[in-house]
């Protein structure tokens, strides 16, 4: 090799080591935004998340996206027909999402013209909540925002920084009733409910829990008033009836005189008082 091939060389080493020094290096992925994720998602996915975290109160963003696939359908129940119900037997074409929240797995069915909706629930009877599903529900209509309990309890924050006082929910374990109000085969829980924002005042809120893909969605809420000693809850169709003690501090005796009966309905997702007599 001459010197100058040489020198020739050594050139064109040194511009590939600069040039590999001026690359630049590849543009990193940021962090995809859950909303953003969701607005990319189809129509049908994204009113799919958006219902389910109406039904369970939780930010959409905590919803899972497990599947979305193209079904077509054997008929017109879209794959989930009701008991008693008979459908168009035309194959029908739509969609399915299985959606999660912890694990629990939500399946909307969907076509076209007609709106996604959550098909059953795995827990596989007609059943209402338990005890300890709605010790652990959110609750609506009480506070700006609903609240969720945690073993029967929520306390919010201290009204002022460091002072005791501060907003408190509470379940009231009896009494309990349970009935189908809006005659979709399943029963409804119709508890009470104790609210305190640190006075002397203690409010009693009627409220109705349904099962909604086996999660418990609290319905409609009610106040019935301050220190409201509910004796009975009683539900016959679309109502529900409370005997309540109208005589005396807690532990008198009482006496027929001494009852109030009060009603209420469930109309459009709300209760309703209904005057008696």
């Amino acid at each position: 090799m001459t010197r100058v091939d040489a020198r020739f060389v050594c050139t064109v080493a040194a511009l590939a080591v600069v040039m590999a020094g001026c690359a630049k290096a590849p543009p990193q992925r940021a962090a995809e935004d859950p909303r953003e994720e969701l607005a990319t998602q189809p129509e049908v996915v994204t009113k799919a998340v958006e219902d389910l975290a109406n039904r369970l109160q939780i930010p959409a963003e905590e919803i899972e996206v497990r599947s979305f696939e193209a079904v077509t359908w054997p008929d017109s129940s879209l794959g989930c027909p009701e008991e008693g119900m008979m459908y168009a037997q035309v194959l029908t074409e739509g969609s399915k999402v299985d959606l999660a929240v912890e694990d629990h797995i939500y399946s909307y069915h969907a076509a076209e013209g007609r709106e996604p909706f959550l098909c059953g629930s795995d827990e596989g009877d007609s059943g209402g909540p338990t005890l300890e599903q709605l010790g652990n529900a959110a609750y609506q209509g009480i506070y700006d925002r609903a609240v969720r309990l945690s073993a029967g309890r929520f306390e919010g924050e201290p009204f002022e920084p460091g002072a005791a006082s501060r907003p408190t929910l509470v379940l009231i374990p009896e009494p309990l009733t349970y009935a189908d109000l809006d005659g979709d085969g399943s029963e409804e829980a119709i508890v009470l409910l104790a609210e305190n924002s640190g006075g002397s005042g203690t409010f009693v809120y009627l409220a109705v829990v349904a099962l909604v893909g086996g999660e418990p969605q609290n319905v409609a809420t009610a106040l019935i008033g301050d220190r409201a000693r509910v004796v009975s809850l009683e539900a016959d169709g679309e109502r529900i009836r409370a005997r309540l003690s109208a005589g005396g501090p807690p532990g008198a005796p009482e006496t027929p005189t001494d009852e109030i009966v009060r009603e209420w309905e469930l109309e459009g997702g709300a209760l309703t008082e209904r005057r008696i007599g």
